[in-house]
Parts: C-alpha cells; structure tokens; sequence
C-alpha cells in the first residue's frame, strides 16, 4: 500500500523569495539559517537557507537557498538560488534577473518578450518576503541568480518555448503539490471517495488549482467535489468510472485540456503532446486560412493560439469543438455512465468553449456565456 503521507516541495518562487529574504537580513548584520516567506495562498512556509554573508554592513548581503521539490520529480531540486540584496534609501523594491534566469524570446507568456522570465506572481512573492526584512523608509534592490540554471533549463520545456539562457521563476501558490506520483494518485482516490461518502452526485475534475477557481465560477460544486488531477486523468476516471457519481465536469485552462481532446489521457510533457496538431487540424475543419494553420502549428503556448484564432474570428469555433470532444472522449472511457460537460477559460477568465451538454447538468450556474466571448 502507497503511503498517502507525501512530502510536499517549493516552488522556484518560493526558494528565491526565500534567499531574498534572508540577503536582506544580512544586510542588515542578521545571519540566519532559516526563514519564514508568504505565500499567495495566505499560508506561511519556512525554509532552510544554506548559507548568508553580510558584504557590507547595513548596506549590501547575500543569501543562498536550495530548492527542495519534495517528491516532485523536479529537474531544480537541488539547484542554488543566489539572491545579494542591496539597501536603498528610496522607498521601494526593485527585482532584476541574474546569471542563470531565462530570457523570453517569444509571446504568449505572461512576462514579455525581451525580459527575464520572473513570473508576475513570484516576482510579488520575492517584493513582500523583502519587504518584511526591512526596516521603515528603507528599499532594496534584489538580484536573483541561479548559477546551474543555464545547464538545468536543458532539461525543461524552456527551449521549446522561446525562454533562453536559464531556468523560470515560477509558481502559483509557492508550494508544489506532488502531482505525478503514485502516492498522490492515492491522494486523488480518497478525495473521490470521500466526495461520494458525503453525498455528492456531482463531481468536477481539473488539471490545475487556476481550474478550481474556474469550476466554482461556473459550477454550483462545493470544493470537496472538485479533484484537482495533474497528469493522470485517465487513472482517475477509472476511478470515477467505479462510483455512483449522475454527473461529471471537466473545466480548467487549455494547455492541458486540449491534449485530452485528442484522446490522450495522461498529459505530462514527456509522455504525449498533440495540442498545436489538435488546434490547426480543428481550425481547418472551421475554416481556418492555410497561413493561420501554418501560425499555430508553429506557436510556442496555447494560450498564445488564442490571439491566433482571434485573427480570423475562430475562437469560440474551435475551442466549442475542442469542448465537445473532451465531452466525447472522457463519455467513452466512462462507458456513457455519467452524463458529461466540458468547458475550457482561459487564463484571462474568458469562457473559450463548453460542450451542449454543459447545459444540462444540474450543477450548471446557466451563466450567460455571450459576455465572456467577447474576446
């Protein structure tokens, strides 16, 4: 029997935040072998930090935190996240991106094209674990720097996506949640379970925690009902296949989901991905120009397909289709047992596409959609 006790790990976030913190505590004369961070969920982490140095005193200090990914298989744990903060009399905190932090070279991602690829949530995270450091009407200025991040980046998707020299600062929520073992499999059994102990007729499934946010804007679902799947969906709806559950919904961002609409049923990167071949063959069945096809094919994010799609005003088209064959494609691992709805947001919050039966579930809020696809 797996051991449903996992052990939980940081975000790239999370670590530089962490060596932030504890660089400005050096500046300071304050030397420290832990910290305590914020993160954007309104939970309070501590972590380890390897080693901290003041350079100058109330001036200028230096951290070192380790990434520790838990039981995630995570290419940068292990990795050093190097911060040297500088104190500044100017009331404010300036984040720059050192050796071993990507650049981003293409759209379509949410830092811009010529900048290093600190994302907007982790770059807060960083600013407030800072700013609790400080003294009063005192700034800092923070570099963050990876030093094997240039060698790890190899090991990610970050080449294929336009982001150069480095690895990401990235993260959600500051803590990563073991999505692709056995024991979080576990983990997503017994919350099923628990789901259908406590009466639930309905039950909601998401790749991610943004779908949660997601399926309760369009869902009447508690979130005791709303199983957050990473990878493995196709484990899971055997699962749910097994239990007495009327109704079932898929809902979450597209990355993820257009891949299911393709018939794969476990999305991790390195076991299949047909998402761009799944959109340009679902564009040209809509009426796509060859150019558009040819445009999304080559895109580096799903998300910037979007901005694609809108160009020949196919958006709803094509994501209703994409909709309509996850509807389809969970329907027939599921045997027809449940009735079935799909719907797919973007990260921006705008309804991209839902599947006609959405509308008959009993769970559906019956928003109107019309307002949302305005995009």
């Amino acid at each position: 029997m797996s051991n449903p006790l996992v052990k939980f790990g940081l975000t790239t976030g999370s670590a530089a935040a962490a060596a932030a913190k504890a660089a400005a505590l050096a500046a300071q004369g304050v030397i420290t072998d832990r910290v305590v961070i914020p993160t954007p969920i309104g939970l309070r982490v501590e972590l380890k930090v390897k080693e901290a140095k003041t350079i100058k005193m109330n001036q200028i200090g230096e951290a070192v935190v380790v990434k520790d990914a838990g039981e995630n298989p995570d290419v940068t744990h292990g990795v050093r996240f190097i911060a040297r903060v500088s104190l500044v009399k100017r009331n404010e905190i300036i984040v720059k991106a050192g050796e071993g932090i990507g650049l981003v070279t293409r759209p379509g991602l949410p830092v811009k094209p010529g900048e290093r690829a600190i994302n907007p949530i982790p770059l807060k995270m960083i600013k407030e674990a800072v700013s609790e450091a400080l003294p009063q009407e005192t700034g800092a200025e923070v570099e963050i720097s990876v030093p094997e991040g240039k060698e790890v980046t190899k090991n990610t998707l970050n080449p294929k996506l336009g982001i150069l020299e480095g690895i990401s600062i990235l993260g959600t929520t500051g803590i990563e949640e073991p999505v692709s073992s056995e024991e979080y499999l576990c983990h997503m059994k017994a919350q099923i379970d628990q789901a259908q102990a406590l009466g639930h007729k309905q039950l909601a499934l998401t790749p991610g925690n943004t779908g949660v946010v997601i399926t309760k804007k369009y869902y009447n679902l508690e979130e005791r009902a709303i199983v957050v799947v990473g990878d493995k969906i196709g484990e899971v709806l055997d699962h749910v296949g097994k239990k007495s559950f009327e109704e079932l919904v898929v809902c979450g961002l597209p990355g993820k989901l257009v891949k299911l609409a393709a018939g794969v049923f476990n999305t991790h990167s390195k076991v299949a991905d047909a998402r761009f071949e799944t959109l340009a063959a679902l564009a040209a069945l809509k009426g796509a120009s060859r150019d558009l096809i040819k445009k999304i094919l080559c895109a580096n994010t799903v998300e910037s397909t979007i901005d694609l799609l809108k160009e020949e005003e196919l958006v709803q088209a094509v994501f209703q289709e994409v909709a309509e064959r996850i509807a389809q494609r969970v329907s027939e691992r599921l045997r027809g047992k449940l009735k079935v709805g799909a719907l797919i947001a973007s990260s921006r919050g705008f309804l991209l596409g839902m599947s006609e039966s959405t509308k008959t579930l009993k769970c559906w809020k019956g928003l109107r959609i019309e307002r949302n696809l305005a995009l």
